[in-house]
């Protein structure tokens, strides 16, 4: 064997997972030597798959939160490639002319930057919200609002459906206040608050212009004063994934995140030990809540999903990567392969802040 293929299989064996064997693959070892390798670029089909550590993911898919394990999945969008799914061109000027195009009859005409057919039910769907954010939580209204917030949120996939929604006056404020466990003279129950933050997080993920929207809306401050006051840990894991949403790849929202102290927030909020002993609360639900935080900053942190990273954001990383390897060292057994894979997918942007404990290497 060459020298030079002597150096390769030496490279790939301590690769981390930002770094494989080839600049198109990621390597990763786990504590028990097991070596995998997976494409660097997240490879879409027409079911979900999950999106593994470090894997970089093209826009435009369909993204779900698995909130039984804390991790991403994606798929191709329904009908992508179709004629179906070329049909609606959405006009960015409210006073534009319809505009005429081949398709299915309900997706055929864009008007004023509004389509017929589904944009008609989102917007009816967005009023429903809007008048139930603007009221005090009533229970008469609970199954009603639950059933709208649902069928918005499949909608919402759709991110053309999710401009609707973002665009639309009160929209984004209505979701953050059917979402608030603090909201007085008292919340929404926990189911409404569930849905209300899942549709928020479904629409903005992977979409700039929808992040900076709900942004400027309040989104990041209203989430971070929601998280310590949630008593329920699904609701809890949804406002989380509305976080990450708003502020994966997007600077802007990160490093507003980090001046109000948010990193600390949700640094503070792991592993959740008082909420485990509430009647809603399991600790099986507290340890998949641990692993959404986990995956929040290992997302957070990394510079490959926002290429200008805050220097605040950046400046998280020592503290955070030192308490993940003592919570590999000294945590619930059944976590520490979390932990390390956390700190594997961290170290190539941080090596010296998150040294990899020689026995996961």
């Amino acid at each position: 064997m060459s020298l030079l293929a002597v150096a390769a299989l030496l490279a790939c064996a301590f690769a981390s997972p930002t770094s494989g064997a080839a600049a198109d693959e990621i390597c990763t070892t786990d504590a028990a030597g097991t070596r995998t390798c997976y494409p660097r670029v997240f490879v879409a089909a027409s079911e979900f798959r999950e999106i593994l550590p470090g894997q970089e993911v093209p826009p435009g898919l369909h993204i779900q939160l698995d909130m039984a394990t804390g991790r991403r999945q994606a798929r191709l969008m329904a009908g992508e490639g179709s004629q179906e799914d070329s049909a609606l061109v959405v006009v960015d000027d409210p006073a534009a002319p319809a505009v005429e195009q081949k398709g299915t009859p309900d997706r055929q005409v864009v008007l004023g930057g509004m389509s017929h057919g589904h944009g008609d039910r989102t917007l009816e769907l967005v009023g429903s919200v809007v008048d139930a954010g603007s009221k005090m939580a009533d229970r008469t209204a609970h199954a009603a609002v639950r059933a709208a917030l649902d069928e918005l949120t499949e909608l919402v996939y759709d991110p053309r459906q999710a401009e609707r929604v973002v665009r639309s006056p009160g929209a984004v404020d209505s979701l953050l206040r059917l979402g608030d466990p603090a909201m007085l003279p008292v919340a929404w129950p926990t189911e409404v608050r569930r849905l209300a933050s899942l549709a928020l997080g479904t629409m903005v993920q992977n979409n700039p212009r929808l992040q900076g929207a709900a942004q400027r809306a309040g989104a990041v401050p209203k989430l971070l004063a929601a998280l310590p006051q949630e008593h329920d840990l699904v609701a809890a894991g949804r406002h989380l994934f509305a976080l990450s949403s708003l502020t994966r790849g997007h600077p802007e929202a990160l490093a507003q995140m980090a001046a109000l102290g948010g990193l600390d927030t949700v640094r503070d909020l792991w592993p959740f030990p008082a909420l485990v002993s509430r009647s809603s609360n399991s600790p099986a639900e507290a340890a998949r809540f641990e692993a959404r935080v986990v995956r929040f900053f290992e997302d957070a942190l990394n510079p490959e999903f926002t290429a200008e990273l805050p220097a605040a954001v950046a400046g998280f990383a020592p503290g955070w990567c030192a308490l993940l390897a003592a919570r590999a060292a000294g945590g619930p057994a059944g976590h520490r392969e979390l932990y390390l894979g956390s700190l594997q997918a961290l170290h190539a942007a941080y090596p010296a802040a998150c040294p990899v404990p020689a026995t996961a290497e």
